[in-house]
């Protein structure tokens, strides 16, 4: 599209538009990387209580607590990396939640065989069961959007460079 009045220079609107879409996909795949992160990290503080008041078998703690300290590390670090479109952040964000739902699926597995301690306590199987898919839908979402077309397109488009301001404004 030109514009009448200066006929040399043209621009293009919806181009603009469209990164403005696939930027969206992006900072909603790390902001919802960094509250899954946020929830390991809850998860750490869990397993540290239950490893001092000696609940449980002191080796499912210590496993439970290094898993969730690496996918709090692994999450957090691949947002900030997303955000700064880092196409490592992208893998980051796309492994560590892929890894948080295996750790879902095998936790609820292994408590419905009886043979896990989740930490939800006087809960019953039906809160259990709750409580996992909050945690678990905010994860398949946040891999769908890392894994969008367009993340991706966000992420591989280069930065336009620094903004210098006009000489005498």
């Amino acid at each position: 599209m030109q514009d009448e009045q200066y006929p040399d220079f043209e621009y293009d609107l919806a181009e603009e538009h469209f990164a403005v879409e696939r930027s969206a996909t992006a900072f909603f795949a790390a902001a919802l990387a960094i509250v899954g992160g946020a929830w390991h990290l809850g998860g750490v503080v869990g397993n540290a209580l239950n490893l001092v008041e000696g609940r449980v078998s002191v080796l499912s703690l210590v496993i439970g607590l290094v898993l969730n300290l690496v996918l709090a590390a692994v999450l957090i670090c691949g947002a900030v990396l997303l955000l700064r479109k880092r196409w490592k952040g992208r893998i980051l964000v796309v492994a560590g939640t892929a890894a948080a739902l295996l750790l879902y699926a095998l936790t609820g597995t292994l408590s419905l065989a009886g043979l896990a301690y989740v930490g939800f306590v006087g809960v019953g199987l039906v809160g259990g069961l709750l409580a996992l898919a909050i945690v678990v839908v905010p994860a398949v979402i946040t891999l769908l959007l890392a894994l969008a077309p367009s993340t991706a397109r966000w992420v591989e488009e280069p930065d336009p460079g620094p903004w210098y301001p006009v000489h005498g404004w």
